[in-house]
Parts: C-alpha cells; sequence; structure tokens
C-alpha cells in the first residue's frame, strides 16, 4: 500500500509542475496568445518591399522575418483572467529607423500586424560658395562637408551629395562646413528626413575677419550692438572721391558679425 500511495503522489506532483503551481489548493493555469504580420521596408523615392531577416521582439521573444517579411510569435503569456495582454514590439533592420510600439494580444488567439520600416538613410545635398575679397562669389571645389563621422567634398561646381545613416527620423544634428584657413568654418543646425533627398540649398562661406583686416587694414568705423541672438558688430571701410570739386566719403566695404562670426559681407565698388 506504502508504494501504491508514493506512486499517486509522484504522478499528482508531475501534473502540477507540468500545468502550473499551486496557490492556496488551485491550480494557476497560464494562458497564452501570439503575434504574426509582415515586415516592409521603404524604398527611396516611394513605394515598400517586403524586409528578409529583420528582428522582430515582442515582450521576451525574438523572431527573424523570412523571405516574404513574415514572422510569427507564439507562447506570449496572458495573465489569468484577462482576454489579452499589451506588448512592446520592436522591428530593427540595417539601413532602416528602428520602430517601437504597442500590439494587443489576445488569449487563446492571434493579433495580425504590418509594419513598414522607414528607410534609415537621407541623401543631403547642396552647393558650396566662397566669397571672395572684391566680393565676388565662386563655386568652392574641395570644401568639406560633414555630418557626425560622415563626410564628404564638393566638386568643381560647389555641389555636394552626402548619405547620413540614422535610426532617427527626422535626425536633428549639425552639418559643418568648412574651405581653407583664409575662410571662416561654417556650423549649421539642420534636420535630416531619412529616405528623402534634404536640399541645404546654397552654403556661402566668407573670408575670415583676419583676411579682411590683412587686406583692407583696420575698419574705418565700428558699431556694436546687443540683441537677443548676442553681440552684433558692424565693420565700414571707407574711401575719399573728389566728385565734381566735393569730396565725398564712401563705404566701400560692409562688414557684419554676430559673436564674432561674418554674416553678412558686402563690397561696393567704387563711384565712377
Amino acid at each position: 500500500m506504502r508504494k501504491v500511495a508514493l506512486s499517486v503522489l509522484i504522478i499528482s506532483l508531475i501534473f502540477v509542475s507540468a500545468n502550473g503551481c499551486q496557490k492556496g489548493g488551485f491550480l494557476d493555469l497560464k494562458e497564452y496568445g501570439e503575434v504574426e504580420g509582415t515586415i516592409k521596408g521603404e524604398t527611396l523615392g516611394g513605394g515598400a518591399m517586403p524586409l528578409e531577416g529583420a528582428k522582430v521582439t515582442v515582450g521576451p521573444k525574438t523572431e527573424r522575418t523570412g523571405v516574404s517579411g513574415f514572422f510569427s510569435i507564439n507562447f506570449l503569456e496572458i495573465p489569468p483572467q484577462n482576454s489579452s495582454k499589451r506588448y512592446t514590439i520592436t522591428v530593427s533592420s540595417q539601413d532602416y529607423v528602428t520602430y517601437r510600439g504597442q500590439v494587443n494580444v489576445p488569449v487563446n488567439d492571434t493579433a495580425y500586424v504590418e509594419i513598414t520600416l522607414e528607410l534609415g538613410y537621407g541623401i543631403l545635398t547642396g552647393k558650396v560658395v566662397v566669397i571672395r575679397l572684391d566680393g565676388t562669389s565662386t563655386p568652392m571645389d574641395g570644401a568639406l562637408i560633414k555630418v557626425g563621422d560622415q563626410e564628404t567634398r564638393s566638386d568643381s561646381e560647389g555641389n555636394f551629395n552626402l548619405t547620413i545613416y540614422s535610426e532617427q527620423s527626422p535626425l536633428k544634428t549639425k552639418v559643418n562646413v568648412s574651405v581653407s584657413d583664409n575662410y571662416q568654418p561654417l556650423e549649421k543646425q539642420i534636420e535630416v528626413e531619412m529616405g528623402e533627398t534634404n536640399d541645404l540649398g546654397t552654403i556661402v562661406i566668407f573670408p575670415t575677419p583676419e583676411r579682411i583686416k590683412g587686406e583692407y587694414g583696420e575698419p574705418d568705423r565700428v558699431t556694436t550692438e546687443s540683441t537677443t541672438g548676442g553681440i552684433r558688430e558692424t565693420w565700414e571701410w571707407t574711401k575719399t572721391y573728389e566728385i565734381d570739386d566735393r569730396e565725398v566719403t564712401f563705404t566701400f566695404l560692409k562688414v557684419v558679425l554676430l559673436n564674432g562670426n561674418i554674416i553678412e559681407f558686402t563690397f561696393t565698388p567704387a563711384p565712377l
């Protein structure tokens, strides 16, 4: 009799272990749901295509998509007495912006999702021109354009094309443009939309204040004012001409600086 009783006890313990833990004399049975769906990726210029190998994470479980972009994650636990549970879903793939969202997983049923990832790179374009000391402008060949650790150089027409990679869209960052020691480098805050061509237009690079003073000497007139953006200075260089037996003082160069950086450069030829 003892052997029979022991066998019954062992079988009972195995049953409880396989089906849940016993609390207060009642079994705490687990319920489950699953998530299925398709992952696509944007294509440059519009449209979307299925993504193979995308990493999909729902709660504690992770799967990879197949050739058609399909994935299936099952045995997602639903708390007892609940009809569903909200899970965080994360989808990532190389060259695409990581997706994070929520999915409501029903008990003993399947939640279907279709997610399209944004491209994880955008194109940055523009043109670099430099202002010469005589006020003329010319396209700059070989200007260095940098965004983070990604960089390129302008061509002979001053044009540039830079691919920016990021898991964020839009990406708020800074672009740095430099030419040579004789020209003032530029730093500008920009936003880059992934999957788009972002045109910065014409970027104007001015000579350095030291280069201007080296060419024309100290300014003849300096005015300074405090603005909301900082300290604004205006430098003016003048020449005196005799016109119709009268002396006329003429401003041929005006330079405006904000916090020490040139923002305006106006060169006016001498009057006839």
